[in-house]
């Protein structure tokens, strides 16, 4: 099929959630034959050297740059307007010229749009049908986001955008399929549209044969978290658990270390590091991280979707200890896979069950890893895809 893949961030290099799941969406199409125009939105001239990278996966790209000062204008504006000010940032006439460009010069057999903040350049367009790939329900990520920011300027801004989004999520009927990661998520948008149609297709990751695995020792008592650290619920889960959890731990295993992995990470959580808390920034090799580590945790106490730092950590064979919220969007096949924790005291007692239970460790170990075979592999994600995307391309 010939596919019109459009995306708000171009999705290379994949070193964040967004990316990695858009790019691993384009590597399956080309193992499955279809033909990929990419459209996407870039904020610097940069970002468009990554053309070459891309190409390997797709047979045309088309690149429109995104002014950040025409952006923040948009957003003034937008306080005036209903739409969420996540759709007033990327609006673009050039954005909406391209589209129609492509669909005047090209027959596409269906296009594939990232992220609701994108739905905006096709619901109007009579064409080939379409499929948006929400990820995760954007008003359930603002709404456990109100339960913990404190500051009454942000909190109005917070509320404002999460009544705005509940009511254009409606717009999900429009287009011919939805896609989002996770029951949880499903289920709040059917209760804002009930009649749009969405079906779950997983975050899925590259699964290499040759990949090392965990390997408990007695002596390990590295605790490691990883992510983007300019997303906020990553930078409230590392404060969380270095001023709630890692102090439980210490009192038990003082020579206990916490490595808080991520790119950018700003000065709230620079100013986290001592003797037991080392903050690195950005790595080159995560599973080399990983394979150092005695246990990884997930302290997410808001978000929506699943996690990908997750997913990486289980298909190395790493104990996860993680929140419930952390845990939605992980399909559980024998319950033993990962360990959920939902208090300060759960989560420390969990840690030192892995410091000391070898046998907790490998069996965790064999069952995450099972786990990522069977539901989350990006092979299988793919086929799924590409199933869905030959149904709806068929679809009247």
């Amino acid at each position: 099929m010939k596919i019109l893949f459009i995306t708000s961030r171009i999705p290379y290099p994949p070193f964040r959630g967004d990316k990695v799941r858009t790019f691993g969406i384009l590597k399956e199409l080309k193992r499955h034959g279809h033909s990929v125009t990419l459209l996407s939105f870039v904020a610097s001239a940069s970002e468009e050297l990554y053309r070459k990278e891309l190409s390997e996966y797709c047979d045309d790209i088309v690149l429109v740059r995104l002014p950040f000062l025409r952006s923040l204008w948009n957003c003034l504006v937008g306080i005036f307007s209903s739409e969420p000010f996540q759709v007033s940032y990327y609006r673009s006439k050039a954005m909406h010229a391209a589209v129609a460009n492509l669909l005047r010069q090209q027959r596409f057999d269906l296009i594939h749009v990232h992220l609701i903040r994108m739905v905006q350049f096709v619901e109007s367009i009579s064409g080939p049908n379409v499929v948006v790939d929400l990820t995760d329900a954007g008003s359930l990520y603002l709404q456990r986001f109100l339960e913990f920011e404190r500051s009454v300027v942000k909190r109005l801004l917070l509320s404002m955008e999460y009544r705005r989004l509940v009511r254009y999520e409606t717009r999900i009927t429009r287009v011919s399929m939805n896609v989002v990661c996770s029951e949880k998520d499903r289920d709040v948008l059917k209760r804002s549209a009930p009649d749009a149609a969405i079906t779950i297709v997983r975050n899925g990751i590259d699964i290499t044969a040759d990949r090392p695995g965990f390997e408990y020792h007695e002596g390990n008592k590295r605790i490691i978290f990883t992510g983007n650290l300019t997303y906020f619920p990553n930078i409230d889960a590392v404060q969380y658990f270095a001023k709630e959890i890692f102090p439980l731990v210490m009192q038990q295993v003082p020579e206990a270390q916490l490595y808080i992995v991520g790119q950018n990470p700003p000065k709230t959580i620079r100013q986290l590091a001592s003797a037991n808390i080392i903050v690195t920034g950005f790595v080159p090799d995560i599973i080399a991280e990983y394979l150092k580590s005695a246990v990884a945790v997930a302290p997410m106490r808001f978000g929506a979707g699943s996690q990908y730092k997750i997913l990486e950590a289980l298909s190395c064979g790493l104990p996860v200890v993680m929140t419930p919220i952390a845990a939605e969007g992980l399909h559980r096949v024998r319950g033993d896979e990962f360990i959920v924790a939902r208090t300060p005291q759960e989560f420390a007692s969990a840690i030192l069950s892995v410091f000391s239970d070898g046998v907790l460790c490998r069996k965790l170990s064999a069952e995450s890893q099972a786990l990522i075979r069977k539901e989350f592999s990006m092979e299988m994600i793919g086929s799924h895809l590409h199933e869905l995307y030959v149904k709806v391309a068929n679809s009247p």
